[in-house]
């Protein structure tokens, strides 16, 4: 008769029988090994859930970081919690893209040139310019700095006077070895206002867009000007010195009777902005075309000049600076006439002059100032011109143009200006 078959008896529970029933060192030994087994098996689905949660804390914890503090300790935080491992690069962290490493400073500055036009900013990749200067430049390198991968030179650069001159930033990539380049003609100064210095370029451009002027030393051979220097301006009262001049360089003023004991009339009452002989010189001369004519035989450009209205020329700062340039340099007459000149604008000038500027920073110069209305727009245009020629100073030529709704404001504006350039001039 067929038995009934049995209950299959669970694996775990047979082992366990079998040990019991053997009593064999190796049954318990095998019985405990799989209790164990079992526990660990059982066990670690909890241990991966914490381990889980752990790390989810530690990520939290170290995205809070890179909220307060940054990319670079949320990047050490988190090797440090063993979330990650940065990666060995054999260098610091610093040399990473987006940050600023400084080189060591040089022994001894590096004298350079401007290769392009630079922007001189007051920290490595920074906007605030100090200074532009224009290629050809003179500076010297006293370090390197390395940010966002562009190398930047820490330079500094003198001017005309010992209190000229000034220090920043540019770009490395702007700057080429000065060896030779000398020599082939390549170094000249040539800059914006904030070349002279940046305190001055800073304290001039507050005048406004309505300002603007240059500077040129001879010396040094060395020119600071405003971006507008090439704008046209009436001339008004400004196209005396012009008119003057052309007279003794054509041998009008040499022809006259007694011209050799000092200047004649023609001069004397042109220089005195005599409105008769304005007019009359003005014609002598050859009229627009002839003051044309003058102009370009000596190289001089930037004027206009209208037929039969010699106030209604108009000129640049640019032309005004390279006219009296020449003056200066007897390129335009002998050292006599030029002498002359100077004396007879100086006398004609004082009272205006000395409301703008002391008569130390003039010196043996001379200094043309005029007061126009600009028929285009209405406003008043106030023009200094000249030579200043200060006693502890270099020689300096002066264009200044301000604009304004009153005499008054362009005065204020041009006493501002001369306030700052003055303690730049002397030595």
């Amino acid at each position: 008769m067929a038995q009934p078959r049995k209950a299959a008896t669970p694996p775990a529970a047979q082992t366990k029988s079998s040990g019991k029933a053997s009593g064999k060192a190796p049954g318990n030994a095998q019985g405990k090994g799989n209790g164990q087994f079992q526990r660990a098996a059982s066990t670690a689905p909890a241990s991966g859930a914490g381990g889980s949660a752990g790390a989810l804390r530690a990520t939290l914890a170290i995205f809070a970081l890179f909220l307060l503090i940054g990319v670079v300790p949320s990047a050490l935080a988190g090797e440090a919690f063993g979330v990650w491992r940065l990666p060995s690069t054999g260098g610091p962290l610093i040399s990473l893209p987006w940050s600023l490493s400084y080189e060591t400073p040089l022994p001894t500055p590096s004298a350079m040139l401007a290769n392009a036009t630079l922007r001189v900013v007051t920290t490595p990749g920074g906007s605030q310019v100090v200074a532009t200067l224009q290629p050809g430049f003179s500076v010297r390198v006293a370090r390197y700095a390395t940010t966002a991968g562009e190398r930047w030179a820490q330079i500094q650069w003198s001017g005309p006077t010992h209190a000229t001159g000034g220090s920043g930033w540019v770009s490395a990539s702007g700057l080429i070895a000065a060896s030779g380049a000398s020599q082939s003609g390549q170094a000249r100064d040539i800059g914006d206002l904030g070349a002279l210095s940046p305190a001055f370029g800073q304290a001039i451009g507050a005048l406004g867009p309505g300002f603007n002027a240059t500077l040129y030393f001879p010396a040094a051979g060395a020119t600071y000007a405003s971006a507008s220097v090439d704008q046209p301006e009436s001339l008004g009262g400004q196209i005396v010195p012009v008119l003057l001049t052309a007279l003794y360089a054509k041998g009008i003023v040499a022809a006259q009777p007694n011209a050799s004991n000092g200047p004649p009339a023609i001069a004397r009452d042109l220089a005195a902005d005599n409105a008769q002989a304005l007019t009359f010189d003005y014609e002598l001369l050859g009229d627009a075309a002839g003051l044309d004519s003058f102009m370009a035989q000596h190289h001089l450009t930037g004027f206009q000049f209208v037929a039969h209205q010699p106030t209604q020329a108009k000129g640049t700062a640019r032309g005004l600076a390279l006219f009296y340039a020449a003056l200066a340099s007897d390129a335009l007459t002998s050292a006599h006439d030029a002498g002359e000149i100077t004396t007879l604008l100086a006398n004609a000038n004082a009272k205006p002059a000395s409301a703008v500027t002391p008569q130390t920073f003039i010196g043996s110069g001379a200094l043309t100032v005029t007061t126009a209305s600009a028929s285009a727009s209405g406003d008043v245009v106030a023009i200094a011109a000249g030579v200043a020629q200060p006693a502890s100073g270099p020689q300096v030529i002066v264009i200044a143009i301000a604009h304004g709704a009153t005499s008054a404001a362009t005065q204020q504006a041009l006493q501002t200006f001369f306030q700052q350039l003055a303690p730049l001039a002397q030595e």
